[in-house]
């Protein structure tokens, strides 16, 4: 997506760029990776569940206190 919205003034940046810097060497390259990063947990539940998946002994420590993990 990002790619297309650069690849639509390419051109335009690369001359503006290339006379700016008096540098006609001056060229782009794309390199497009997966984005293999699970999204941050915001909600108290969702805090709650990743912690637990790093460390079960939570859910145990919750039950034995009687904790509401579900907000």
């Amino acid at each position: 997506m990002e790619i297309a919205m650069i690849e639509n003034i390419e051109v335009e940046l690369l001359g503006f760029l290339r006379t700016t810097l008096k540098n006609s060497g001056v060229a782009f390259s794309y390199d497009i990776t997966e984005d293999a990063e699970e999204r941050r947990p915001y909600t108290s539940e969702e805090k709650f569940k990743a912690m637990a998946k790093k460390n079960p002994a939570l859910i145990k420590l919750a039950d034995e206190f009687g904790l509401d993990t579900d907000h």
